[in-house]
Order: structure tokens, then sequence, then C-alpha cells
């Protein structure tokens, strides 16, 4: 089962500090299958959605990827990678959306979201051929 990406926008926030959300990171995991489809120049393209529990709350990570070439993934926009993370600094002050997109994108940088899409789709490939 897919959990559409875009359905983060609907979970509860999650007020934290950068301490804590690197933590949260290292517990993220893919939410669903690898959601993809195969774009005009035959290169795939799709959505990822990772979670992790933070004080009994989901914390998750949503971003759209491409392949820019066979077996080749990225971002496909750096700067929409949602979540529902609010962070703050260690006196609470919320950080301002600059700064908030660098750790988002940090943290993407952190998962090995790369080769989990590409399993998906060499699994997918393989039911196919079957």
């Amino acid at each position: 089962m897919t959990i559409p990406a875009w359905q983060l926008i609907t979970w509860k926030p999650v007020l934290t500090t950068l301490p804590e959300f690197r933590r949260a990171v290292t517990r993220m995991r893919p939410l669903g299958d690898v959601a993809a489809e195969a774009a005009r120049d035959g290169l795939r393209q799709g959505q990822a959605l990772w979670a992790a529990e933070h004080d009994g709350y989901p914390l998750g990570l949503a971003w759209d990827w491409a392949e820019l070439r066979a077996d080749v993934v990225a971002l496909r926009d750096p700067m929409n990678v949602l979540s529902n993370v609010h962070l703050v600094d260690d006196e609470g002050t919320p950080l301002d959306d600059a700064a908030r997109i660098v750790h988002l994108n940090s943290a993407v940088h952190e998962l090995d979201w790369q080769a989990h899409v590409r399993r998906g789709a060499a699994g997918r490939a393989q039911a196919l051929a079957a």
C-alpha cells in the first residue's frame, strides 16, 4: 500500500529542536511502496514519504523525485520538501523558512531513499516480467 505523500500536510504539527529532529531522522523509514511512473522520456518519477515517531506523533518528510538517467534519482525540487516538523532553536524561537528548508534537505540527504527507490523499481520490473 502506498500513502500519498501530500497527506503529510494533514498530520499534526510536531514542534522540536534541531538535535531532537536529527535523532528522529535516524529512525525514519519509508512509508508504503515506491510510487513511480514513467515520464515521456522513459525515465521514472515519483514521490517519497519517510517518517518516524517523535513524542508519540508521526514526524515525516515528503518530496518529489525524478530519475536523471537509468537508476540515478534526485530530488525534483530541493526547495519543496514537505514536513510536519516545526523546528525551534535552543531558546524555543522558530527557525525561519530558509533555515528550515536547509535542515529538511540535510535530513533527506541522510536517508537511504535513493536505494529504496531503486530496489522498489527493480521489484516491480521483476513482477511485471513474471
